[in-house]
């Protein structure tokens, strides 16, 4: 035997309102941070991260930790 549920046009209109309402959340954009990431990011790239010779991943390492230092992180807290 199935049960059936019945909900009424009053709850599924304010279901709705609240589904929608979730749906129109704000977008906040964060121009720096963006700019910031984007910066490491080519930084990054731009260094030979792979095994053999040049291999530069210290250095990619060492990228990464001062923009975590930079953006408040404590050094102590970053291993490389």
């Amino acid at each position: 035997m199935r049960k059936q549920i019945v909900v009424s046009r009053k709850a599924v209109a304010v279901m709705s309102a609240t589904i929608m309402a979730v749906g129109q959340a704000a977008i906040v954009n964060h121009p720096q941070a963006e700019a910031q990431s984007l910066d490491l990011a080519r930084k990054a790239i731009a260094l030979r991260s792979v095994r053999g010779p040049g291999n530069k991943t210290l250095e990619v390492a060492a990228l990464y930790k001062a923009a975590l230092v930079a953006g408040g992180w404590a050094e102590e807290e970053i291993s490389t």
